[in-house]
This record gives structure tokens, C-alpha cells and sequence, in this order.
């Protein structure tokens, strides 16, 4: 069903991705490490979930976010690979030779013909890792170097919503150092366009065998953009109730969830007000240049020194909730523009 909420894993029920789906299942052929990105909720888990129920191959499956600290992503790695250990034999010849946070230290038991069974393995295990850049944050880019050398038969697919960090992870932009070189695949989920938000909707209403008006589909893409998870509760929620109501529903719920991942981020900051009005600058008035920008924190009196702007609004694209599209800098979920403003 188009308007269930939860990660899809079903492929009949996986909407427009079609291309990036027969992407990711050839790159598993060949490649060791796929690579998926995307802004917060264009599909990104859906994506692996239908890959990895499409496929007859042992996998695994790890969530980051279930995680807060190293050592907590220490034993969801451990219990993780013990799971796959009753998948595939290759890896019941793995063990943890040791813990030292923040890395953790892999190594092959010492059993006889272990390397023959690595070179033999026929079958490929999928380890799938959703929001994998908090791996870095935790220190384990090094674990996820180890497996992708020292285990041939495992194909990881790791996904991320915040791009930038997920690029440091494997490497980029002055990134971890423990993935550089080495060969991956990658692609780029991004919004739905208008005309295939609409065309979602539509078919999600016709699979419930609901008629409604086009004037209200038209008004639900304007206010929620073609983010396919805004899209999903929208419809999930206008089978039952009316249009009004459903996109109340669905915007109190997404300024809910933006403010909590908003929150989260400017704890983080030295300079939390600097970095919130950035934002608001840029929901309220539109402003999308540097100077622009600029300007606006002098006219709020937010002093700050010189390169600090350059490096927020990098930071800001790293965590995604900004983009950077022609020179101009950008929200792109009408959903975090509206929270904004009424924050």
C-alpha cells in the first residue's frame, strides 16, 4: 500500500524510484560498499528495505539512531554480526578480538582452511546500516573499513540523511581517512517533482478507492512539497479523515519532529542563536546569497568572526537542512520553512 506508513519492503509497493532500485541491485554484484543519500524523508530506508526483501541473500540490518553512545554502537555492531553468524557461514569465523572505544578491533579466528572458506563463499550477505554517519560520530569508520576489506562476501549498503557527515564518512571533503580509495557505488535519492508528488497521491487514493478533488491534492503538494514521507502520512491520514484536517494533522506532527532534529543540532553549537537565526533569515524573508545572509545577522546585532558564516552554513548542508543549489543556499522541505517561522 502507497499510504502505509512504515518503510516500505515490498517493490509493488515502492513508488517512482525505480531506476535507483535497479541501480543498487547491480552495484551489489560487483560493488563492496553502496552509498545512498538523500534529504530526510525521500525514501532512503524504503529504498534498502525493498532491496533487501527483493533479493535471495542473508542480510542484517542496523539502525544508528537506536543508539547514544560508543558503547551502545559497540554491542548493536557485536550483536549484529553474531545474528549473521547464522546466516552465513563465512561469518561464524568472525569474532570480536577486541573492544578499545572509540574504535573496535575485528579479527578472523585462527581456524583451519578460513581463508578457503572466505575465497569460496557462492553466497553474498547484505549488511544494511540506516543513518550510517553517526558511525563516525562514534568512531567506527575504521570497523567499516575492516569489514569491507577483510570480507569479501558481504556487501554493505549505508544510507544517510545528514549528506555532508555521510561524505566524510567515506571519505570525502577532508573526511575519515579509513575508507579513502576504495571502491563504492553511489546514488542520490531527491524529492519527488511536482508532477510525480501528484501522480503519488493519485494512485495512492485510487489503491483505497478514494475519489478526491485535485484542487486538494494540488494544495497538500504546495504545503508539503514532494518529500514522499510528508506525502505518505498525508494520504494515510485523508482516508479517514477531511482534507482540512489531514494536513493539520500531518504539519503539527512535522514541526513537532523538525523542531526535536532542530534542537538536537543547536545543542551541539557554540553559537546556537547565530545558527538560528540563519535559519529563520532564510524561512521568513527568503534570503539565499551569503550577503544576504550576512546583512541579516548585522541588522539583529549577531556579531561573530570572520569566516564563522562560511562555516555554519557548511555545517548546516552537512546535517541537511539546507541545500545548495546555483550559489544560493536553500530549505528545501516546506515543512522545516514553516516550523521555522513559527518558532
Amino acid at each position: 500500500m502507497y499510504f502505509d506508513t512504515a518503510p516500505k519492503t515490498d517493490r509493488k509497493d515502492f513508488f517512482n524510484y525505480e531506476e535507483e532500485f535497479e541501480g543498487v541491485v547491480k552495484a551489489i554484484r560487483r560493488e563492496r560498499l553502496i552509498v545512498i543519500k538523500g534529504l530526510r524523508r525521500v525514501g532512503k530506508s524504503s529504498l534498502m528495505g525493498v532491496v533487501a526483501n527483493s533479493l535471495n541473500r542473508p542480510y542484517e540490518w542496523i539502525d544508528c539512531r537506536a543508539v547514544h553512545s560508543k558503547e551502545g554502537m559497540a554491542a548493536l555492531l557485536n550483536k549484529t554480526m553474531k545474528r549473521l553468524a547464522f546466516k552465513l557461514s563465512l561469518f561464524s569465523r568472525i569474532e570480536i578480538k577486541e573492544i578499545n572505544l572509540p574504535h573496535i578491533a575485528l579479527s578472523l579466528k585462527e581456524e583451519e582452511d578460513s581463508e578457503e572458506v572466505i575465497r569460496k563463499s557462492r553466497i553474498k550477505a547484505l549488511l544494511f546500516i540506516d543513518e550510517a554517519q553517526l558511525l563516525l560520530s562514534y568512531g567506527f569508520d575504521r570497523w567499516l573499513a575492516y569489514i569491507y576489506d577483510r570480507l569479501p562476501s558481504l556487501t554493505t549498503i549505508i544510507a544517510g540523511s545528514q549528506i555532508g557527515l555521510l561524505e566524510r564518512l567515506i571519505g570525502k571533503n577532508n573526511g575519515s581517512k579509513a575508507l579513502k580509495g576504495r571502491s563504492y557505488y553511489e546514488i542520490t535519492l531527491h524529492p519527488l517533482s511536482r508532477a510525480k508528488a501528484l501522480t503519488f497521491l493519485m494512485r495512492g487514493f485510487e489503491e483505497v478507492g478514494k475519489s478526491v478533488p485535485m484542487e486538494e491534492l494540488n494544495e497538500a503538494v504546495n504545503r508539503l512539497g514532494g518529500f514522499m514521507g510528508w506525502l505518505t502520512l498525508y494520504g494515510h491520514k485523508r482516508v479517514e479523515k477531511s482534507h482540512g484536517e489531514a494536513l493539520e494533522e500531518v504539519e503539527k506532527l512535522a514541526q513537532s519532529i523538525v523542531a526535536d532534529e532542530l534542537f538536537e543540532f543547536l545543542e551541539r553549537q557554540r553559537n546556537k542563536k547565530a545558527y538560528m537565526e540563519i535559519l529563520k533569515g532564510m524561512a521568513t524573508y527568503s534570503l539565499s546569497t551569503w550577503e544576504q545572509i550576512n546583512s541579516y545577522l548585522i541588522s539583529k546585532k549577531l556579531t561573530h568572526s570572520r569566516g564563522f558564516l562560511s562555516k555554519a552554513l557548511k555545517k548546516l548542508k552537512e546535517h541537511s537542512f539546507i541545500i545548495e543549489k546555483d550559489g544560493k543556499y536553500i530549505i528545501a522541505d516546506p515543512l522545516v520553512r514553516t516550523t521555522l517561522k513559527n518558532l
